[in-house]
């Protein structure tokens, strides 16, 4: 399947981030990725990224990543997929800050436990 994907073949990909996350290089074919589900872990976002966007691609090469999110209304106020999304960007900013020489602490604010509840509940802004 990914032979075909690669020659053109097949022309869409349906994975996820744990099964392309590692080991499999599409960037000289793939520069758009739609992710339609995600969880809180930072590594599986970064190693499928990882897997289009690679050193060595031209200066003027975009790779571009899509998000989709489910919106909750009234009704299904559960849908965590910002909250997930924003979690993960926090995640980032700290790895890349700890990469670039800032100094790595850990930060667990007092009411921790009560900000996983909210997530837990679909209530975390």
């Amino acid at each position: 399947m990914i032979n075909n994907f690669r020659t053109g073949d097949a022309q869409v990909l349906v994975s996820n981030p744990n099964t392309l996350g590692e080991s499999i290089s599409l960037h000289q074919t793939v520069h758009d990725a739609v992710y339609f589900e995600y969880n809180f872990n930072l590594t599986f976002m970064l190693q499928s990224r990882d897997r289009i966007n690679r050193l060595g691609l031209p200066a003027n090469q975009y790779t571009r990543y899509y998000y989709l999110m489910t919106k909750g209304d009234v009704a299904h106020s559960s849908f965590i997929d910002q909250t997930v999304y924003n979690k993960l960007k926090d995640k980032e900013k700290i790895m890349v800050d700890a990469i670039d020489g800032n100094l790595l602490v850990p930060e667990y604010p007092d009411d921790y436990l009560q900000e996983v509840k909210k997530i837990v509940l679909g209530k975390y802004k």
